[in-house]
Order: structure tokens, then C-alpha cells, then sequence
């Protein structure tokens, strides 16, 4: 797959010199790539996950601008959290349809039922554990981009709760703002002056919180469901 390629295409959908239904079956090998990369299982026309995968890259068509980085990594990136939206939606009804049936099981099938819900419960730590894998890879890829390590932040967690809360403040401020996300991700940098005013912080304090900082929003901005209940920082 050539990037350049595919990155001079997606301009002509944007300037209408290309139509969407062409770009997209152009690239229909890209997207069952993408999904197969992700599911580890051959993919057909007739599987339910080509059918999120086509929906994810036309939504990646749809919302893509050109401040969002190159179309190959952002379009990859849809894909796979709309696949890990899709899993998450079957585990959970999985999850319910096995509940239905303990309700309903005859009392006198206890041993059973319990052996049931055992089941049920290894199956979704496995799943949550899955998707924890696969969002600590992407926060790793992502942190990299930033010069940061996920070692790095094990020891750059605030002990003062004070501090700590203005830091928190600061990423939900830049993370809630479209103008100061779109420059951070341009540019790579935190809007130092503007937290500095608005958080009380002095420059000392956020170049030494920088790449904490820069962990929050990004945890904050991304598809991150299980990494931010399980990562302290």
C-alpha cells in the first residue's frame, strides 16, 4: 500500500475530483487488511466485520481533515476502534444473554448455574484483558510520537492531590477546547502560557509535568475505556 498514493487520492474526495464509492473500492483490500490485522480471521464480502469496516472508513472519509495527520494512520485508527466498539457491543450481549438464562434456570441446578456465571466472569476478564492489550499498544505507539515512554510515567504521577487536580484541570481545558487540541496535535506542544494562566501553575511546574500532561490528554482525546480505569498517573 502506497501512502503517498492514497494520501493524493483522498485530496481529490476532498476536492470532489474522485467520488467516495470509487475511493472506497479502490481501497477495499486496505480495509480488509486493516480488519484482518485486527481480528486475526480471513475476512469476506459476507462477514459482519467487513461491514463495520467498510462503515469505519467511510466515516474516516467523512470526518477526515488534513490537520488529523496522513489518511493511512487516521483511517487505520477508526477501523480498529470502531471493530473494538463492535466486540465490546457482542461481549456485553453475550454477557446479558447469559444472565437471562440464570434467572430463568431451575433452582434446583445451582451447582450448574454457579459453574455459568464462573464462565461468564472468565470470559469477560479475558475480553477486558484483550482490549487492554490492544489499547497500551496503540497508547505506546501514540506516547512515542510525544518522545515519551510508558516507563516515564510511573514516577511522574503528582503527590500533592492540589497539583495533581490543577494538571487534571488543565488536560480536560486543552482536551474540551477544539483550537488548543488541533495545535497541540499540529504541533506536538502544550499551550505552556495559557495553562500557566489559567491553572495558576508556574513554567517550572508544567515543564516538569510535560510529558504527564501530554499522557492526560491523550488518554482524555482517545479511545482509551479500560486504559484510563487501569493506568494511575
Amino acid at each position: 500500500m502506497d501512502r503517498n498514493i492514497m494520501q493524493n487520492d483522498i485530496e481529490l474526495v476532498k476536492n470532489d475530483d474522485l467520488s467516495i464509492n470509487d475511493f472506497i473500492v479502490k481501497y477495499k483490500p486496505f480495509i480488509y487488511s486493516a480488519i484482518s490485522k485486527y481480528d486475526g480471521t480471513y475476512i469476506s464480502d459476507q462477514s459482519e466485520l467487513t461491514s463495520v469496516g467498510m462503515l469505519a472508513f467511510k466515516e474516516a472519509v467523512d470526518n477526515y481533515d488534513f490537520d488529523k495527520g496522513s489518511f493511512y494512520g487516521y483511517s487505520n485508527l477508526v477501523i480498529k476502534s470502531r471493530l473494538i466498539d463492535h466486540f465490546r457491543k457482542e461481549a456485553r450481549h453475550y454477557e446479558r444473554e447469559m444472565v437471562i438464562l440464570d434467572e430463568s434456570y431451575d433452582s434446583d441446578n445451582n451447582i450448574d448455574t454457579l459453574e455459568r456465571k464462573r464462565a461468564i466472569e472468565e470470559f469477560n476478564n479475558q475480553e477486558k484483558a484483550s482490549y487492554l492489550r490492544e489499547e497500551i499498544t496503540r497508547f505506546v505507539s501514540e506516547l512515542t510520537d510525544y518522545g515519551i515512554k510508558m516507563s516515564d510515567l510511573e514516577k511522574l504521577s503528582p503527590k500533592k492531590k492540589e497539583l495533581r487536580m490543577k494538571y487534571i484541570a488543565a488536560s480536560e481545558m486543552i482536551a474540551s477546547d477544539e483550537g488548543l487540541l488541533n495545535r497541540f496535535y499540529e504541533m506536538k506542544r502544550l499551550p505552556v502560557s495559557i495553562i500557566m494562566e489559567r491553572h495558576g501553575l508556574n513554567r517550572k511546574q508544567v515543564d516538569r509535568a510535560r510529558k504527564y500532561l501530554v499522557a492526560l490528554i491523550l488518554i482524555k482525546c482517545g479511545d482509551y475505556e479500560y486504559l484510563a480505569e487501569y493506568i494511575k498517573i
